[in-house]
């Protein structure tokens, strides 16, 4: 609950008497409206009860502030778990969910602005195998390092996201392919050894081309990787 939201449920409590009726003369029924229409547009509902409650339902007009208290408090809440089932709980980057929504917003930006917009799909090399030899923790801890690269080499404007197991996807609006390889290979080099062995990856990059929708764009990109992968690893292939 917000602190000014807080202090005035508190003056509340002080103005209601000890037969539980509200002192409205004293407290003022047109601050208390005031006060849950400027929360957030789910409460307009709890506002309109406040008016509707009339000068001999007092008893009324404390319960909807009392629900409209609990409304903020569990609103926060809500904030959160919409946060967490958009955001991959390990790296912290944005999750597939999340990513369709920014390549929906990318790709309409690129076409109404003529600007290039480019998606690579990046694959850690042998993953299972470094799993299979250092274990699970260090496994995690390689993907955790990995998005921390990630977020340090991109800028405000792009988009790092974990699209599944060691398969990470960037959407990189205004970029062509070839300054996507720049930001690839900088990468590439800072990444840095783990439990004694270093990490590489593979990636595909595909530039957005008129009338792809972010399915399309996705497929080409995560082709090219699949080319990549099977020319030996550890190198960038760019989407026909």
């Amino acid at each position: 609950m917000s602190p000014f939201l807080d202090s005035e449920l508190r003056r509340l409590a002080e103005r209601t008497r000890g037969d539980g009726e509200l002192e409205v003369s004293r407290f003022g029924r047109s601050h208390l409206t005031a006060l849950a229409a400027s929360t957030t547009s789910t409460d307009l509902v709890l506002a309109a009860d406040l008016n509707r409650a009339g000068p001999r339902h007092d008893a009324a007009l404390l319960a909807a502030v009392s629900s409209l208290a609990s409304v903020v408090d569990r609103s926060g809440l809500i904030e959160e778990l919409l946060g967490e089932a958009r955001t991959d709980p390990l790296t912290g980057l944005a999750n597939r969910r999340q990513l369709r929504d920014f390549l929906l917003h990318a790709i309409g930006r690129a076409e109404r602005c003529d600007e290039p917009m480019t998606v690579a799909m990046l694959d850690l090399d042998h993953f299972k195998r470094f799993n299979d030899t250092f274990g699970h923790v260090a496994g995690d801890r390689v993907l955790v390092a990995f998005a921390d690269q990630l977020r340090a080499r991109l800028r405000a404007q792009d988009v790092a996201a974990r699209f599944g197991g060691e398969e990470f996807c960037l959407l990189l609006p205004r970029t062509t392919t070839a300054e996507a390889q720049v930001v690839i290979e900088d990468l590439r080099l800072a990444l840095s050894r783990q439990a004694g062995e270093r990490v590489t990856f593979s990636a595909g990059v595909a530039q957005a081309r008129p009338l792809d929708t972010g399915e399309d764009l996705i497929e080409r990109a995560d082709g090219a990787l699949y080319q990549a992968k099977a020319e030996g690893r550890d190198r960038l292939v760019l989407a026909p």
